[in-house]
């Protein structure tokens, strides 16, 4: 439309331009000064209209699926494109189609980057690097089309259930950390060592060589949330193990917990809270190494209902 009428003006400009004595100069002078502004309207919208068809070109796609270790297909490439479009390198896993180790990473940096939305609302500090509900939310927000979704790989609606990370194995060192609390939850808080886990446990915070100074390895308040994607907001357990380097010196232990709580060293029962004891109460015990070693500390938990928190923490006295 804006063309038609810009060569239609041009053409009655340029008329009039050829034959000067239909019109005073001072009229032309005018229509010279409103052929220049229609110009500089036109080079605008047509800018305006490209922009606006590169926006409508870019991809969109609203994921439909939790997804971890080892799924594949359309949905996995799907989540691939948002996590390039976030600036994470996939290697092969994008061109396969595969839930690889690069795209858990890249998926636990999305969710440290969106922490507020992914991994507050259910109290977790680290990205787990499974793509469940609020992680599949917040892509969606930012790249989903915000049509129907539509299950591009289950010929079924039924959704899948979390997938267990093959790490969580209660008698598999594979989930002992080094320097750090590594663990599985079980969905009944009384059933801590009867039958398969439900998921991974938050991991505790990292420390690197010998500890020498105060810290906290596990520090969560989940108040009435759920602690991870596996089990929901009552009546569930964890136990954490970790293999600790401690350099020599008085330590005092402290574990705060609500509800219950054990915690091990090399194998011997410190504390045994295990009973319900809400609201939040601590434990404390002296620990004097006479030379630098190696500590293999176990802490079981039990959530009935309420708020729920644990902490262990450490310092040299």
């Amino acid at each position: 439309m804006y063309n038609s009428d810009m060569r239609f003006f041009v053409s009655v400009v340029a008329f009039l331009m050829l034959f000067p004595g239909v019109v005073a100069a001072s009229e032309l002078s005018v229509l010279q000064e409103q052929l220049l502004q229609l110009i500089e309207q036109v080079v605008r919208l047509q800018a305006e209209l490209s922009n606006a068809q590169k926006v409508s070109n870019l991809p969109c796609y609203t994921l439909t699926r939790d997804l971890s270790l080892g799924a594949s297909g359309d949905e996995v490439s799907g989540l691939h494109r948002a996590l390039e479009q976030e600036g994470f390198e996939l290697g092969l896993e994008k061109s396969s189609k595969i839930f690889g180790e690069k795209t858990a990473s890249a998926v636990v940096g999305f969710q440290q980057k969106y922490a507020k939305d992914v991994l507050e609302p259910i109290g977790l500090q680290y990205g787990t690097g499974y793509f469940g509900k609020l992680t599949r939310e917040k892509v969606n927000s930012i790249y989903g089309c915000g049509a129907k979704p539509i299950d591009l790989t289950q010929t079924t609606s039924t959704p899948k259930p979390p997938a267990l990370p093959p790490s969580c194995d209660i008698f598999s060192s594979s989930t002992i950390g080094e320097n750090q609390f590594e663990g599985c939850m079980w969905t009944r808080s009384s059933e801590i060592l009867q039958g398969s886990p439900a998921g991974a446990a938050p991991s505790g915070q990292k420390f690197s060589g010998y500890i020498r100074t105060n810290a906290s390895a596990l520090n969560y308040d989940w108040s009435s949330k759920a602690p991870s994607v596996y089990v929901g907001h009552e009546h569930y357990s964890a136990r954490w193990r970790g293999k600790f380097l401690f350099d020599v010196g008085k330590y005092k232990f402290t574990v705060g917990s609500d509800d219950g709580v054990r915690v091990y060293f090399n194998g011997v029962l410190q504390v045994n809270d295990w009973l319900a004891r809400g609201p939040y109460g601590e434990s404390s015990f002296p620990v004097e190494l006479k030379e630098a070693q190696e500590i293999l500390i176990q802490i079981d938990y039990r959530q009935f209902t309420g708020p729920a928190k644990m902490i262990f923490r450490w310092e040299k006295i």
